[in-house]
């Protein structure tokens, strides 16, 4: 790569390494408050408070006057003549009860995950993201390079643009995507990726006054989809996967991204030596065939008939 996208990467490889420090600062500074303890006692190895006696036994705080002991009353005895009752002897302490045992619900393991045919539809779709994402580390300086014949540096532009459009607007549009079920946020990400990726498709063949252009709105829709999908495809995984289980179903999420990220590579450089459209339109029909894909969840099933959302049910029509 030349100079200027050798500078561009490096200022991403810096502003990344600045994220992690400040997010290690702020997990550094975080001090959680500590929870009351039931029946409103003190923690333990706190004082006292300042003029309430101390209970019998218990060292006051200095300065504070500990209440006198009570003294025991003496036991009764028994009237003569009246033996205990036979047999009868003194009550021992109740052992505690046995744990509940697993509820079926808890059982099966990643069998039944993977028998969860709703949640398999979802990380199938998913798959369609994980792909578009590795475009940008695969393919957007191949396309500029190669396809495009321009600079590198150009390509370099094309990344910093998508870190700083992302973190610039993911929050406003986090607000504005409030009101919107995570279906309807994903599949709405999923149109948009298709529309950047046709862009890039057409590029090769367009005028060279649309070139530059070109590139920047299809990058700018690119990086829009991945704010606008990546809360919705979050809340998702979670609400979607079944309470007892929800650390396998995560478990299987994520290994949508791990065969993802370990097939890209080698998929769309293969397709663009057969022509630099291919790849584009690859990822473009991903992305629509899991437009429907994502809809299809909304529909409730026996097994979770309807699964409740921070923006709304799944299953409300």
């Amino acid at each position: 790569m030349g100079d200027g996208g050798a500078g561009g990467l490096r200022l991403l490889v810096v502003l990344n390494a600045a994220s992690y420090l400040a997010a290690g600062a702020l997990l550094a500074a975080w001090r959680p408050d500590v929870p009351a303890v039931p029946g409103g006692q003190p923690v333990p190895g706190t004082p006292s408070t300042p003029g309430t006696p101390s209970a019998p036994g218990t060292p006051s705080s200095p300065g504070t006057p500990s209440s006198p002991a009570m003294p025991e009353p003496p036991a009764t005895p028994e009237p003569p003549g009246t033996p205990s009752s036979p047999g009868t002897p003194s009550s021992p302490a109740m052992p505690e009860p046995p744990a509940a045992p697993e509820p079926p619900s808890a059982q099966g393991g990643y069998r039944a995950v993977l028998a969860d045919r709703r949640y398999l539809l979802m990380v199938t779709a998913n798959l369609s993201f994980v792909l578009a994402s590795m475009a940008l580390s695969v393919l957007i300086a191949l396309h500029v390079t190669e396809a495009l014949h321009l600079d590198a540096s150009v390509a370099g532009a094309l990344l910093v643009l998508n870190g700083l459009q992302v973190v610039a607007t993911q929050s406003p549009v986090s607000r504005l995507m409030e009101g919107v079920r995570p279906t309807r946020a994903v599949a709405a990400g999923a149109v948009l990726n298709a529309f950047a990726f046709a862009v890039f498709a057409l590029l090769p063949g367009a005028p060279g006054w649309a070139v530059g252009a070109g590139l920047v709105a299809a990058m700018v829709v690119y990086n829009l989809a991945e704010t606008v999908a990546t809360p919705g495809r979050e809340e998702l995984s979670v609400a979607l996967a079944h309470p007892a289980r929800r650390g396998r179903y995560l478990a299987v999420n994520q290994l949508s991204w791990s065969i993802g990220q370990a097939l890209a590579p080698g998929l769309l450089t293969l397709l663009f030596v057969h022509g630099p459209a291919w790849p584009w339109l690859f990822l473009l029909a991903a992305s629509l065939a899991a437009v429907p894909a994502l809809l299809r969840l909304e529909r409730p099933t026996n097994t979770v008939p309807d699964i409740p959302s921070e923006n709304g049910t799944l299953a409300r029509v």
